[in-house]
Parts: C-alpha cells; structure tokens; sequence
C-alpha cells in the first residue's frame, strides 16, 4: 500500500482542521468526501482541492480507492458510521468520542475484530510531541514524584437553539466533548506514574459535582481523582508519598480565558504547566517556588492534527504486529489502543449514571453497570471487557435515571473501597489422582480461608475449583458482592483461560484452535459464570516463591486433597 487514499465523512469545522494534515502527510491524500448534500461536500472539495465529493455517506463507502474513512459528524452518529466503514473494507479514524456508550463501542470494536479492519478513536493530543515529552519527563524522574495534577478545559460557549454543545438529541454537554481530555490527560499521568498501561490505571477514588442545563445535559463538572502510586511490590499497596490526586474540570457555559484551559503536574522537584494542553506546543518548566526555569517549545509541523494523521498511515502500512509471527493486519494503534477507548467511555458513562444523564436516543437500561474501571476488567480483550465491568462505588446495580426537565441542582459522588484479594491454588498427586483446592479471602485486612478436595482429577480442575468456590463465596454474601475483586493466582491456565482463550473457544464452539473439544469445559462455564456477576482484576505470581499467601493456598490445598 504505497499511498493511503482519505475519504471524509462530514464536512464540518473539525474536518477542516484535519483537511489540511492530511494534504500536508506523506503517504497520504485527500481524495474524497462526503456530506448529506452535494453542494455542501462540493463546497468542501473545493476548498481543500478534493477530487470527489458525493452526497451521500453510502456512495462514499462504496468507492473502493477509498483506504481510510475520516468520520467528523455529530458524537451521535460515530458508532453507526464506524461499523458501516469497517463492513464496507475501510479503516476508520473517528471523531473523539469514539461512541456515545459503552455498549456501541463494544459492536464497534467487535466489528474491528471480525473484518480486521484498524480503527483508531481520534484523540490527537496523544500523538502530539508536547503530550509525549511531558510522559517521558514524568517517566524519567525530571520532575521528582508527582504530587497532583490540575486540568482544565472550559469555554464560555452561548447558547443557540440547536447548538450541538446544548442539546441532550446530539448528545451535547460539557463531557463527551470537553471532559474527555482532562480526563485522558490525568489518566495518562497516572500511567506514567504507576508504570501500567492506560487501561491498567489504578483510581481506587472518585469524587465529582455536575450542573447541568435545564435540557438536562452537563454544563460544567469538576472531578477529583485519586490515584495509586508506583509499584512497590504489595499487592495495592503504595507508599503514601507516591500516590497523587487529580483535579479536573470542564465547561461549556464557563470560563473563557487561557487560565481555564490548561494543566499542571506539580512534582516534588519541578511542576509542568502546559497551556492549552491538548494542542500544546510548548512546556513551561517552573520551579518549586514558581519561578520559571525553562521553556520547552516543540511547534507544530502543520497544525497538530497531523500526528493522528501519520499514525493510521503508518499502522496501514506497517500491515502487520511488528516484532512478532503474527500476520494479522494491526486494527489498532499502540498510541491509542482500544482498550484506551474503552476505559475512557466506562469512565463517563458511569459519571453520567451518576449525574442522572441519559440521551434520549439511548435505552434507559444502557448505562447500567457502567464502569468507571479501577484498572481492573477494562478494555476490548478482558473478560468484561468491551464491556461494563466495576461501578464508582461497586454499585453495579445502578441504572441511569431519565433527566428531568428541569433539573438544576448538582450532583455529587464519592467512593472509597479497598478492593476484596483473593488468592487460590490447587494440587493433585499423580495427575490425575487425589487432588485439593485452597482459597484465602482478603476482606478489609481479615483472612477467610477454604479448601476442598475430590478423590480423581487433576491439578487444572482443581486450580479452577479454587477460583471457582472463592468467587461463588463473595457472590453469595450481600456485603461482598458489590466489591471489586482482586484474584492472585499461580496458574497461568486459569488467567489465560478466562481472560483470552475463553472467547476464542465460545466463537468456535467450545473447540481449540486444534479443534480439540475443551477440557474441563463443565468448570470453565461455571467460572465464566462467577466472573460475569463480579468486576475482576486477574493477577499471577509465581509459585513457591515466598508469597505468604500463595504458599497458603498451597498448604490448604495440598491438606485438603490428602485427606481425600
């Protein structure tokens, strides 16, 4: 693939920030857009030198010079658009919020899947040199450990009848369009800080007021956001100084100037301040007194946008994982995976549950157990992934409530719950033979321990049973239920069973990539069975090396199957 052709779909102020990127991006070119009218996609042809226009999104799709769709409508219409491109043999670079929920990103990124067709939401600060130079300073320590984080992003917008921003039709409101990048941005601090992937992140804390309009969507939001620090080597467990809060505001109807529009990552050495952080070109570097030390000026080769742009061309062409035997074409980009997406929307579909904001174009059901995702199950590849998973406060119960008309007041939330640890092991002698299973419960600093074991079968099934009791233990007690869960396992059969392989055997019937039928099928559908009711992080360590309560397990489960 020497030269990616670009198709726009929407003609608006936003295709035409990424117009000029495109035409200025080697490897690529504008060919082709569309709009829900011919003069209006002849206007923008014109403008930006296109050689066709159509004036429909349909006749788009199916010119087959088209490689990548750039879809800039309303957040409404993304997820529709996006799965249309794919079905149609198109890669899709989409207009931020990749889906208005949750559960359209889930057929959106499974469409991804199943056509092996890359789609990447377009948050563009992500690919920009600022974004990554103030990741790799926190990273290398420049800045001493971080302390807080401050971003902003609010502008004082007026109201029009109609106007996008107000009306809860088109999805409108402070959040899908402003939130999401101090969101993403204190989250990618926290990633740095923590030393996981984004959708790894750690926020055992929320706390967050919303006023909304009369209509019913967020006019303005502030968020408190706390984060764990760095790995320490106890499992949920930081040093106090490492952990660090963020503080995150946006607006529609709020605030104009430059002071409302930037972030700060105050370190214990040096504090960032970064104006206009999601298209910033330069990093002011201050002093712990507050004095300036250095500007870091790092300017644009067109107009930002053009990042994004150079990453879908370079993942096209790259047609492959890199670095690996896997022949698949990429469907994603490392920069913004899809289980980045993902966390974000969990994110503030639960905000929205929680401020009572439900669209009217959406099921009044959509939202409930949405997930705010405390770097547990997240993401298109875990087991409630592309998918719902934890709730601010565990209450997965909790639906969206319909919007009043005229609904003014704020709303808050707050939640703070260490999560419920629990570690599992099994044994068999002989293999298959007399085997035993053990399980040691974490809840608030108490142990509860149980084993168990069967007279023939096998180290797998027994390691399974563990996970299996253990869970079906918290589930069937009211005030455990609703926790996060946290399961430690030494058996990589287990982690990886439910976690990847369990979604390859269902699409092909409960068979291997062999076509062998599956062991221990019985055991898997009832785990798999446990693990939908719960929002779980899954977690291996090794065996026999010293872990008090792995080497717990291990005893449990080896008692236990003696007395069998």
């Amino acid at each position: 693939m020497e030269t990616i052709n670009w198709g726009f779909i929407g003609t608006g102020n936003i295709a035409s920030c990424l117009a000029p990127a495109v035409k200025k991006t080697e490897g690529a070119s504008l060919y082709a857009c569309a709009a829900r009218s011919i003069d209006k996609a002849k206007s923008f042809a014109e403008k930006w030198d296109i050689p066709v226009a159509y004036g429909s999104y349909d006749e788009l799709l199916a010119d087959r010079k088209i490689d990548v769709i750039y879809i800039a409508t309303p957040h409404m219409n993304h997820a529709e658009l996006s799965i249309k491109a794919m079905k149609a043999g198109k890669a899709v670079l989409c207009e931020k919020p990749a889906a208005v929920n949750a559960a359209q990103l889930r057929e959106v990124l499974e469409v991804s899947k199943q056509t092996g067709m890359f789609f990447m939401e377009a948050l563009w600060t992500r690919m920009q040199p600022v974004y990554l130079e103030t990741l790799r300073m926190i990273k290398s320590g420049e800045i001493g450990t971080v302390q807080a984080v401050y971003a902003d992003f609010c502008s004082n917008i007026p109201y029009a009848p109609g106007s996008r921003l107000y009306e809860p039709e088109l999805a409108g409101g402070a959040l899908l369009d402003m939130g999401i990048y101090p969101l993403m941005y204190s989250m990618s601090v926290a990633s740095a800080v923590q030393n996981v992937p984004f959708a790894d992140v750690k926020c055992p804390s929320v706390h967050s007021i919303c006023r909304k309009t009369a209509a019913g969507v967020d006019a303005f939001e502030s968020i408190i956001m706390e984060f764990s620090g760095g790995e320490t080597g106890e499992l949920f467990a930081s040093p106090a100084e490492s952990a660090f809060s963020a503080v995150v505001t946006a607006g529609i109807d709020t605030g104009s100037g430059d002071h409302f529009k930037a972030a700060k990552i105050i370190g214990s050495k040096a504090t960032l301040h970064i104006p206009g952080f999601w298209y910033a070109q330069q990093i002011n570097v201050l002093n712990t007194d507050g004095s300036l030390v250095e500007q870091k000026k790092l300017p644009f080769r067109v107009n930002g946008y053009e990042y994004e742009v150079a990453e879908v061309v370079r993942c096209l062409r790259t047609g492959a994982v890199a670095g690996t035997d896997d022949a698949r074409p990429i469907i994603e980009s490392p920069l913004h995976t899809h289980a980045d997406s993902m966390r974000l929307i969990q994110m503030m579909d639960a905000f929205r549950v929680e401020w009572g904001i439900l669209y009217p174009f959406e099921a009044k059901d959509v939202l409930r157990g949405a997930s705010f995702g405390a770097g547990g199950n997240t993401g298109a590849d875990t087991k409630t992934g592309a998918g719902t998973g934890a709730s601010f406060g565990g209450n997965e119960n909790k639906g969206a409530t319909e919007p009043t008309a005229n609904t003014e007041p704020a709303t808050t939330t707050s939640v703070s719950e260490e999560p419920i640890v629990v570690y599992t092991d099994g044994a068999c002698s002989g293999n298959p033979g007399r085997g035993g299973w053990g399980a040691v419960i974490i809840v608030d600093g108490k142990e509860h321990a149980m084993s168990g074991g069967e007279k023939l079968t096998t180290n797998n099934r027994m390691e399974l049973m563990a996970a299996i009791e253990a869970l079906e233990a918290i589930i069937d007690d009211r005030h455990w239920r609703n926790r996060k869960v946290c399961v430690v396992s030494d058996s990589q059969y287990v982690k990886n069973g439910i976690q990847t392989w369990i979604k390859n055997w269902k699409k092909n019937g409960w068979r291997t990539s062999t076509k062998e039928p599956v062991k221990n099928k019985d055991l898997w559908l009832e785990l798999d069975e446990a693990v939908s009711r719960l929002e779980i992080e899954w977690r291996w360590v090794k065996g026999h090396a010293g872990n008090k309560y792995n080497e717990m397990c291990d005893r449990l489960a080896v008692e236990a199957g003696q007395k069998q």
